[in-house]
């Protein structure tokens, strides 16, 4: 099969002239709202700020969420499995000085707070205030 083209002009783009956009003016009105009407305000969400790296000081179980189950080393896949040390009941704990990812942080309605990491959630900070991740 041949390369060569012959019908470049079918195919060019023609020019057309631009035709400008008028804008309409519409008059604001303020609209009076009736008492049976009510508007409800959406919430206002306070964006809680975390670290996007933390250093555990101390070792800490890998928890499906907050204050829940325990993982088991076994739960995790070979690669992040490889990174924690198992208790004598086979429970996952995620080593002392390890260096972790945070992707979400939870605060507990008693004031603990918990990070969501890959190995799942570790307890940041308990309701007593003591620190357990920097």
């Amino acid at each position: 099969m041949s390369k060569n083209y012959t019908n470049y002009n079918k195919f060019s783009k023609e020019e057309k002239p631009v035709e400008p956009v008028v804008e309409e003016k519409v008059e604001e009105t303020e609209v009076e709202n009736s008492p049976e009407e009510k508007i409800e305000e959406t919430p206002v969400v306070e964006v809680k700020k975390f670290p996007k790296y933390a250093i555990l000081q101390t070792n800490l179980f890998a928890r499906e969420n907050p204050y829940g189950d325990n993982y088991m080393k076994e739960d995790f896949d070979r690669l992040v499995g490889a990174h924690v040390i198992t208790d004598t009941e086979g429970r996952a704990i995620v080593p002392k000085d390890a260096k972790v990812e945070v992707f979400d942080k939870f605060v507990h309605e008693d004031g603990s707070v918990w990070y969501n990491t890959m190995y799942g959630y570790l307890m940041a900070k308990s309701k007593d205030g003591k620190e357990f991740i920097k």
